[in-house]
């Protein structure tokens, strides 16, 4: 019972899949600008963010990701498996290839063009980490949000 409960709740958040990813095993797989799926917690199970950097000697990734309490932050994390890279975003019933989304460089500094931004809310089902980096990947907006212009 509690499983399809919380099923029916990730269902209804659209928090399922609506990309093509890969499980990568070190942070050697990453490259910067690369929309990675970080392990959340029991009511965030699933994180996006933005490489921004790795530091092989660390195991450590430098990200960019949009949070509810602090907003988009740039950050140092552990590398801790399973970390996923996405490899193309779902556009309607289409997928884009990467050769379609902004260049690294670009696609990070539309991140960090958000960092401190006050105008960026933070909706669980409305927008959220995976519809800010699909934003700073492929330039999608989330319907009625304010906060990308």
């Amino acid at each position: 019972m509690y499983r399809s409960t919380l099923g029916a709740a990730v269902s209804h958040f659209n928090i399922n899949s609506d990309h093509k990813d890969e499980e990568v095993s070190s942070v050697f797989d990453l490259q910067k600008g690369d929309h990675i799926v970080l392990s959340g917690w029991m009511l965030h199970p699933r994180c996006h963010a933005i490489v921004v950097e790795t530091n092989e000697y660390t195991d450590q990734i430098k990200v960019i990701r949009f949070t509810y309490a602090n907003g988009v932050v740039e950050e140092w994390l552990p590398f801790k498996q399973p970390v996923y890279k996405v490899l193309s975003h779902n556009v309607g019933r289409l997928y884009t290839v990467n050769s379609d989304l902004f260049d690294p460089d670009e696609v990070i500094s539309r991140a960090r063009s958000k960092i401190d931004d006050s105008n960026l809310v933070y909706h669980i089902a409305l927008n959220n980490c995976k519809t800010f980096v699909r934003w700073c990947k492929t330039g999608m907006k989330p319907a009625d949000v304010s906060g990308y212009d």
